[in-house]
């Protein structure tokens, strides 16, 4: 296994490896075409829960998928239950980013922010 930068242009080929471009088109055919189906298959097979956040970003991260694919994840998941706790997922990440972009992008726990603009 050949750990892989998060952008392609910091892949760079050591000797006896692949180029940047050849290993960052492996991964991605190894992403597409076994991690995603295997997680996806979980998902639908319910044989995992995933009822909140903590137990959905544990599952995404248990086999090595980021959460940047949830949207993917979610679309293509079978059992509604699950569609629609990764859509609320989805929902409570979009709705914190923009909670912390309207505070001015503050580590300010958001009770205390809160308060504080209520001054």
């Amino acid at each position: 296994e050949m750990p892989l930068a998060a952008k392609a242009s910091a892949l760079q080929a050591a000797p006896g490896r692949l180029s940047g471009l050849a290993a960052l088109s492996q991964a991605t055919s190894f992403l597409t075409q076994s991690i995603l189906p295997a997680l996806l298959h979980r998902l639908d097979s319910v044989a995992t829960l995933v009822t909140d956040s903590a137990s959905i970003t544990a599952l995404f991260h248990e086999v090595g998928v980021n959460m940047r694919f949830l949207g993917v994840v979610a679309e293509n998941v079978r059992v509604p239950a699950v569609r629609a706790s990764l859509h609320i997922e989805m929902l409570a990440r979009t709705v914190k980013a923009l909670l912390r972009a309207a505070l001015g992008h503050s580590t300010t726990p958001v009770a205390t922010a809160t308060s504080t603009l209520r001054q």
